[in-house]
């Protein structure tokens, strides 16, 4: 359902004046937001289409990316977890106090928790900073958790846990919730309860009154699809993956019409040792879980993969034969970009593809090492630029309004 467009009119107003470079302002929940400020923002297109062209490949001083403080400090940086920067540099344009960074499909507002690590309140934000709304808080017997926007960027579903957990490597909290917010009333609704186990969500579809989500189990393995209904049915798809090859995370399309699961191959053999087993994406569509589209990404790490936003086409990156390469699956299988894989990777803050909100273009990230470099790539042509992210690791898009 799309509300008048609204959406971070207050917040955003300041970004509409702001200079090429604006100040950095930490995002801090103060009452000078207000629920107006928050109504609805204009969502990527619902049906598939081209992807917009933005003239010559370039870097865009209007675009830029959420990245990680982590490893730029540490602790001692003090309590910022991100921040946002610009395409074109890396000076800050706004600071993040907060976990679990999520950004809305128009590529504006940050949603995100706070304080740190406790995870209490959970916060909205302009993608330059400015004054935060505050939109949920926790009692001390709960923690917040992952985040996903609905489809139309009006609302969020927030995993919300018991603080409690059970014994064991890895436990799950006593129970975990799927909760619904509305941005412009803050309504919050619980539309989910269960005991011993991991709700993880994956987005809002509130046309269909419907969330989709995972069960998660421990040590990162995703068990099964679940689709729950604003009536609280639950409807859930169990996976049959083994040991070598299991699902560890999904993804909705822009569009609320494919959910994608990503299965890894995780076993080696051989005295010069190989992936075992063949990798691959299982796409479900949304309106019917037992219609599904296997795609065999073959005997390759596979490290991500994403939609291309506007559509159901699939961007997977692997490593394969010492490289890192981006493949569009689009009815075809296209290799759009490849890296050295050399250098050693970021760990956990490495996210190795990144759209920007149009679909039109992609930041290629490159694996960390002094030599490494990163590329925007053109997904039309395959053409490409170098980008030095002069050692910063982004996670999302965002959109800079004022630029």
């Amino acid at each position: 359902m799309k509300r008048p467009g609204l959406l971070l009119a207050a917040l955003v107003l300041g970004a509409c004046v702001s200079t090429p470079e604006p100040t950095p302002a930490p995002a801090t929940a103060t009452p000078a937001a207000s629920a107006a400020s928050v109504s609805a923002s204009p969502s990527p297109s619902a049906t598939a289409s081209p992807a917009r062209t933005s003239g010559p490949l370039a870097l865009d001083p209007g675009h830029g990316w959420v990245v990680s403080v982590f490893g730029r400090g540490g602790p001692a940086a003090g309590p910022v977890n991100a921040r946002v920067r610009r395409e074109t540099s890396n000076k800050e344009v706004a600071a993040i106090a907060g976990d679990g960074v999520t950004v809305s499909p128009d590529g504006l507002t940050l949603a995100y928790w706070v304080p740190a690590g406790r995870r209490r309140e959970l916060q909205l934000v302009s993608s330059v900073g400015g004054s935060a709304l505050s939109l949920l808080t926790l009692p001390e017997t709960e923690v917040g958790n992952e985040i996903a926007w609905s489809t139309d960027g009006t609302g969020l579903v927030a995993r919300v846990d018991s603080i409690a957990t059970r014994g064991g490597i890895d436990p799950p909290p006593e129970y975990t919730t799927l909760r619904t917010i509305d941005v412009v009333s803050k309504s919050a609704r619980e539309v989910v309860r269960e005991q011993n186990t991991r709700l993880v969500p994956i987005g809002w579809l509130r046309d269909k009154k419907l969330v989709v989500a995972t069960r998660a189990g421990g040590l990162g393995r995703v068990t099964a699809y679940v689709r729950v209904g604003e009536d609280g049915q639950v409807k859930t798809t169990d996976f049959t993956d083994d040991d070598c090859v299991h699902a560890t995370a999904a993804r909705l399309d822009t569009r609320g019409a494919q959910v994608m699961t990503i299965h890894p191959a995780r076993c080696i053999e051989g005295s010069d040792p190989a992936v075992k087993d063949a990798s691959f994406v299982r796409l479900w569509a949304v309106d019917d879980p037992n219609t599904t589209k296997k795609i065999e990404v073959g005997k390759v790490t596979l490290l991500d993969a994403v939609f291309r936003p506007g559509t159901s086409d699939v961007l997977t990156t692997t490593i394969t034969g010492g490289r890192l390469v981006a493949q569009l699956w689009d009815g075809r299988q296209a290799t759009l970009a490849d890296l050295p894989a050399t250098g050693g990777f970021i760990g956990a803050q490495f996210t190795p593809a990144i759209f920007r909100v149009e679909g039109d273009r992609f930041l290629f990230v490159a694996p960390s090492g002094p030599t490494s470099r990163s590329k925007l790539v053109d997904v039309k042509t395959g053409d490409a630029i170098e980008v030095d992210l002069q050692g910063d690791a982004p996670s999302a898009a965002v959109v800079l309004p004022g630029s």
